[in-house]
């Protein structure tokens, strides 16, 4: 009874070593993790700037805040030689301010946040960009000599470019 009892127990304690050792391969140290996650991962900082094309005519006076806009990128995304999102990719995002002249502005000021990339391979980057302007504020303002009127009008298919005003981080492929 003693020898069973005693091979019983040595059975489970190699049992239990062989179970501890596999488990220390499998999980590799914090070290280890650390480099293969910062390898896994691509930064990019802000204050990149992109060409890209309007999808759909925007007017102020018949825009809302909240609708979607969308555009297509015309060059890839790139920081240092890193391409983040290839041409044709489409840019989505929302008007977040449309401030009617005469309604508390001496000037129609339209605004767009863009927050998501969509690559034409279906991957999805979340992004924060603006239309980039003079000032750097992404109003995009009426200009009077071009359209006669106190509105915003931007045609579809016109280019505009984007600057990316927050840091990039999408995973390494």
């Amino acid at each position: 009874m003693f020898k069973k009892t005693v091979s019983i127990s040595l059975l489970l304690a190699v049992c239990l070593l062989q179970t501890v050792c596999f488990a220390a391969k499998a999980v590799p140290s914090k070290a280890k993790q650390a480099t293969s996650e910062s390898n896994s991962y691509f930064y990019a900082p802000s204050g990149i700037v992109c060409d890209a094309v309007l999808s759909e005519n925007i007017h102020s006076s018949s825009t809302i805040v909240g609708q979607n806009v969308s555009v297509i990128l015309l060059d890839d995304l790139k920081y240092k030689d890193k391409v983040i999102a290839s041409s044709g990719s489409t840019v989505s995002g929302t008007i977040t301010q449309n401030k009617i002249a005469g309604k508390g502005s001496d000037a129609t000021k339209l605004r767009i946040r863009f927050t998501t990339i969509r690559t034409p391979y279906n991957n999805v980057i979340p992004v924060s960009a603006i239309v980039k302007t003079n000032d750097k504020t992404g109003y995009i303002t009426a200009d009077f000599s071009q359209n006669q009127t106190n509105n915003v009008v931007l045609s579809a298919n016109s280019k505009i470019n984007l600057l990316f005003d927050q840091p990039i981080t999408v995973a390494a492929q």
